[in-house]
């Protein structure tokens, strides 16, 4: 659990530097809001149903009653202690890894800086008085 958790906030500030970086500087806030609208989209639809069927497939045995649900009264462990590990960690690896292709491949222009040049503003300041 701690190493999930691990990786879920280590994901968060590589997203939006590599977003910062890969969009323009007049694109950022429009890009970052749009990256969080996909990120719910695409993480609170489907999820529920995800996990659901992830979970009833380490299910070993099932009841038998006369209703049309199947209750799952007995589970596999290990097998269902897997599976939930896998289910969280693995798309977080995947961003992960996608997110550090990104930013190696992107090249460093001077639009993609996300610090703020100091220095410059500076000069600028003693340029002005």
């Amino acid at each position: 659990f701690l190493l999930i958790m691990f990786a879920t906030f280590t994901n968060n500030i590589p997203a939006a530097v590599v977003s910062l970086k890969m969009l323009p500087e007049e694109s950022r806030p429009l890009g970052v809001s749009f990256q969080q609208v996909v990120t719910r989209i695409f993480g609170s639809i489907p999820a529920p149903l995800i996990f659901g069927a992830v979970i009833d497939s380490s299910c070993i045995l099932k009841s038998d009653g006369c209703s049309d649900s199947d209750n799952c009264l007995e589970y596999n462990s290990e097998q269902f202690q897997l599976n939930l590990f896998l289910l969280a960690f693995l798309p977080k690896l995947l961003s992960f890894v996608f997110f550090f292709v990104g930013w190696w491949t992107f090249p460093n222009t001077p639009t993609s800086d996300v610090r703020p040049d100091y220095e410059n503003e500076e000069e600028k300041l003693q340029k002005n008085s």
